[in-house]
């Protein structure tokens, strides 16, 4: 599993996103890592990648909900 943290310059939102992933019970699904992460980042939304011919499974995570945000 492959997973693309966004922004990328938020260090703790990663973190945190790890520590879920490998946590007694890790999300099976992108819904179930986004109901894990809301409590703490409410407007977070986990996308899996659609693109074909991916050797590894991607999950794009959205801190903010979506693509582009203000810094």
């Amino acid at each position: 599993m492959r997973l693309v943290c966004l922004p990328s310059w938020d260090g703790d939102f990663a973190t945190r996103v790890g520590m879920v992933m490998t946590g007694d019970r890790p999300p099976g699904s992108p819904v179930e890592l986004e109901t894990a992460l809301h409590p703490e980042y409410p407007s977070v939304k986990v996308r899996a990648s659609e693109l074909s011919g991916l050797r590894t499974p991607t999950w794009y995570v959205y801190r903010d909900g979506s693509f582009p945000w203000s810094e």
